[in-house]
């Protein structure tokens, strides 16, 4: 997979899932191109943190 193509992929996925591109390079380093569609087309199935309801 060319740089720029992963690079488009992450870029899209930070616009859908609100990840910064450095956690999407951080969670897609070293998948090769298919794996690397993979976690960029479900970004959605990944963890998020949520702000608690409660405050300290």
């Amino acid at each position: 997979m060319s740089d720029e193509l992963r690079l488009k992929l992450m870029l899209e996925a930070c616009y859908v899932s609100g990840f910064s591109l450095d956690v999407l390079e951080l969670l897609t380093r070293g998948l090769d191109a298919q794996a690397t569609r993979i976690c960029c087309g479900n970004v959605s199935a990944l963890p998020k943190n949520k702000k608690s309801s409660d405050t300290p």
